[in-house]
């Protein structure tokens, strides 16, 4: 692909000062066919932004929903929100250190710049607040929770953050799937007038 080739010189230009590459970023062709391509993709489709009202809900869900295990989804989408973490980076968790009123730190090696060998043994940490948007204490009651579903958060290695759960309260051995994680958020927003219901991936 033209635009892929171009970015490539153009980072070995800029990093490892290699010769001949302004010939080639100065390249008509090239820079045509780059074009092109850009016209043939079109715009690019994102998932939209979160609002404050989405937000909200997932705090409002965490307090009151009576079924115990949509309190807990929606304290993990917090922690992944406000940890600015992928869905995916919570399917393997080592460790979760608290330090009470300040920071929750959740420690992964399953995350998207781990690779075989070494690093795969280094831990990414996930700090998340203990403070969020809403005024209230959420990490507690997401902790609360967490101990009435069954679950230890203090439990090395930890596993997943949300194992899945069958509909009779019980937890599987996998992670929830990022799609399945997409459905579970989706439900929670039904109603809000500003959520757009398709292309959300946590």
């Amino acid at each position: 692909m033209p635009s892929s080739f171009l970015e490539a010189v153009r980072f070995a230009k800029f990093t490892v000062d290699l010769r001949g590459t302004d010939s080639i970023l100065g390249s008509r062709r090239l820079m045509g066919f780059s074009a092109l391509e850009r016209k043939a993709k079109g715009p690019t489709s994102q998932a939209p932004g979160l609002e404050p009202e989405h937000i909200r809900r997932l705090h409002e869900v965490l307090h009151t929903a009576s079924n115990c295990i949509d309190r807990l989804g929606a304290g993990c989408f917090l922690i992944c929100l406000y940890g600015c973490a992928r869905w995916s980076d919570l399917r393997y968790i080592d460790h979760v250190e608290i330090e009470a009123g300040e920071f929750v730190t959740l420690f992964t090696t399953e995350h998207k710049t781990a690779s075989v060998g070494l690093r795969r043994d280094q831990y990414l940490p996930i700090v998340v607040p203990w403070s969020g948007i809403c005024n209230d204490d959420w990490v507690t009651t997401w902790l609360e929770t967490y101990q009435k579903a069954g679950l230890d958060i203090r439990k090395r290695p930890l596993g997943p953050l949300l194992p899945a759960a069958p509909i009779d309260g019980t937890f599987y051995a996998r992670p929830l799937t990022t799609a399945e994680a997409a459905c579970w958020l989706r439900a929670s927003w039904k109603g809000l007038q500003t959520v757009r219901l398709t292309g959300v991936t946590p």
